[in-house]
């Protein structure tokens, strides 16, 4: 490839004299310039597929910069998030707690990771971040959604406590042949470490279809008989404590109003 150019050189009363001009081999200029484009499409490319937020902040916590990175990670635009505050999005606590994680980076000059929740859309978004020195006053803020993440932790830890409860139910049931007393202990049980405000058990009348109240706790008050409690379930098949006591199944029915 080469780049031509050219003028007309004329006499004083604007005749055309003769022509010069150039020729320049700029084959090197235009593989460097296509390599560049290359080399930008595949950085352009390299970050739309990166799946975490990554930001610039300074040393009082305002946003600076917004990386390109996969637009289906960040909750916000990009004017959403330039020139922002950690204290225009958080409450002061948790700013300032935020906050102390850019300047821990920007003093030791090692990379700080940490955890966080935003809401974004009336739902509570978890993201794991990391700060690490840029500048003398600024660092590269890189957050990744772990909400499905935090959420299993969570379920698996709801687990744990209802087989902790369940254990110790089996130990009440082993210590004692008084079913009043056993259905008190195992409610206590549930309610102090499932944190139920309703909890009721039941026992099938031997040889008959009615279904007997043993006990009742209501807002951490535990009685062995409860009016409504009483008659809102008599018999087997009636309500969800009548159907599993009629299948012999697990209902896990979540909250419901």
């Amino acid at each position: 490839a080469v780049l031509e150019n050219s003028r007309a050189i004329r006499d004083e009363k604007g005749h055309v004299l003769f022509y010069e001009g150039t020729l320049t081999d700029i084959t090197e200029r235009k593989r460097t310039e296509e390599a560049l484009r290359a080399s930008e499409g595949e950085l352009r490319a390299l970050f739309e597929a990166i799946p975490d937020v990554i930001l610039v902040f300074d040393k009082d916590g305002r946003n600076l910069k917004v990386a390109p990175t996969n637009p289906k990670v960040r909750y916000f635009s990009e004017e959403e998030l330039l020139g922002r505050r950690m204290h225009d999005v958080f409450s002061r606590q948790k700013a300032d707690e935020l906050i102390s994680h850019i300047h821990q980076a920007l003093e030791t000059g090692k990379p700080v990771q940490f955890e966080y929740a935003l809401l974004v859309g009336g739902r509570v978004v978890w993201f794991s971040g990391t700060t690490t020195r840029l500048t003398q006053d600024t660092v590269l803020w890189v957050a990744r959604d772990i909400t499905s993440r935090k959420q299993s932790e969570e379920e698996a830890q709801r687990r744990i406590v209802e087989l902790e409860a369940l254990y110790e139910s089996g130990q009440a049931l082993s210590q004692r042949f008084d079913p009043r007393e056993i259905g008190g202990e195992v409610i206590s049980i549930l309610s102090e470490r499932l944190n139920w405000h309703h909890a009721a058990i039941r026992i099938r009348v031997p040889d008959s279809d009615d279904v007997r109240l043993l006990a009742f706790s209501e807002s951490g008050q535990i009685t062995s008989a409860h009016p409504l409690a009483d008659e809102a379930i008599t018999t087997v098949g009636q309500g969800l404590p009548g159907w599993v006591i009629k299948h012999g199944q697990i209902i896990n029915s979540g909250n419901f109003q």
